[in-house]
C-alpha cells in the first residue's frame, strides 16, 4: 500500500523492557484503577493501550497456540511467563517477515535499545540514511551525546525469574542478535 514508506521498529532485550516499564506494576495498577474508574478502561482502549489493564490483550501473529499459551499464563498468575511468550512471539514474527521478503526488509529497520545508547552516532546515522533524511554532523554529535542508558531503575528479578525470560525468549533473542 504504501511501498516508499520506511519504519523503525524499536526492540529492547526482555529483562531490561519489563524492568523499564515496570509491566508486572503497571499492569496491576491499571486494573485497580479500572475497577474504580471505568473512565480509566475507556480512555485506555480508545487510545489502545492493551498491554495492561482490565483490556489486555495478546498480540495474535497467527499463532493461535502461543496466543492461548500467552493468555493462560496471565490468567494464571504467570506474568513474567506470559510478558516473555509474548516479547518472544511478537519479534519472533518480526524477524521472519523481514527474513522472508526482501521489500518488507528495505523498508523496515530494527532500532536495538541497546545500540541507540551504546553506539549512538552509527545507530543514528543508520536511522536517518534508512528514513531518507538528511541531518548534519554537528547535529548527530548534539544526539548521540544525550542518548545514555538510564540510571533511574534497576532490574529486580530473582535470578530465577531472569532464567524464565532468558529461556522463554532465547530463539527470538538470537534472531535479533541478543546473546543471553
Amino acid at each position: 500500500m504504501f511501498s516508499q514508506a520506511r519504519f523503525l521498529v524499536p526492540v529492547r532485550s526482555l529483562v531490561e523492557h519489563i524492568a523499564s516499564l515496570d509491566l508486572d506494576k503497571q499492569h496491576k495498577l491499571f486494573c485497580e484503577q479500572q475497577l474504580r474508574n471505568k473512565k480509566v478502561l475507556t480512555h485506555m482502549q480508545r487510545v489502545g493501550h492493551f498491554e495492561f489493564g482490565l483490556a489486555r490483550r495478546v498480540v495474535d501473529t497467527g499463532d493461535t497456540d502461543q496466543a492461548t499459551r500467552i493468555r493462560s499464563c496471565w490468567e494464571s498468575g504467570h506474568e513474567i511467563l506470559g510478558l516473555a511468550l509474548q516479547w518472544s512471539n511478537t519479534y519472533h514474527y518480526v524477524a521472519e517477515l523481514l527474513a522472508a521478503d526482501d521489500e518488507v526488509s528495505r523498508n523496515i529497520q530494527l532500532v536495538r535499545f541497546e545500540d541507540l545508547c551504546g553506539q549512538s552516532h552509527a545507530t543514528l546515522t543508520r536511522v536517518y540514511e534508512h528514513v531518507g533524511l538528511e541531518v548534519d554532523e554537528q547535529t548527530l554529535l548534539v544526539q548521540s551525546d544525550t542518548l545514555k542508558r538510564p540510571s533511574y531503575y534497576s532490574v529486580c528479578y530473582s535470578p530465577e525469574q531472569v532464567e524464565v525470560i532468558k529461556d522463554s525468549t532465547k530463539d527470538a533473542a538470537h534472531q535479533l542478535g541478543y546473546e543471553l
